[in-house]
């Protein structure tokens, strides 16, 4: 609820795991995200695409998988 008016989120290369949080897909003020060079596994979370702000989402280098096209035009 605090983050609302976040608009940059930056965790590159922290050896984070696990999933990637459903509530990015919450935070309806990021035009920036940036996960890459960590050890994320699962799928991109679905309701990322109702980020209608977001310009960039940085994903590579993690364990993800599925489609990334089922975003849309992210």
């Amino acid at each position: 609820e605090n983050l609302t008016r976040l608009t940059h989120i930056s965790l590159c290369d922290n050896s984070l795991n696990g999933t990637i949080p459903h509530f990015l897909g919450y935070m309806s003020s990021l035009k920036k995200i940036s996960l890459c060079k960590n050890m994320f596994d699962g799928i991109i979370p679905p309701n990322l695409k109702s980020l209608e702000s977001l310009e960039i989402l940085e994903l590579s280098y993690n364990l993800l998988s599925g489609n990334i096209s089922e975003l849309g035009g992210i």
